[in-house]
């Protein structure tokens, strides 16, 4: 999709608000379900060691072999 030209503002705000919604939408799906482990970005010195913790984690879950 390639938007041109300049739009409404209301038609911005609807787009601002529906994406609020469905990452509420996520959220509360993905809250629900036990097995997520969420992962707070803070909590790591930089980009890599967060990546290979989460790497780290989800190969644990997959027998080798």
């Amino acid at each position: 999709i390639e938007f041109v030209g300049v739009y409404p503002f209301d038609v911005g705000i609807f787009v601002k608000q529906a994406t609020r919604n469905f990452a509420k939408r996520q959220y509360t799906w993905f809250t629900k379900m036990p097995y997520i482990e969420w992962v707070n970005a803070d909590e790591f010195a930089d980009h890599a060691k967060m990546m290979a913790y989460i790497y780290k984690k989800v190969a644990g879950k997959f027998p080798r072999g």
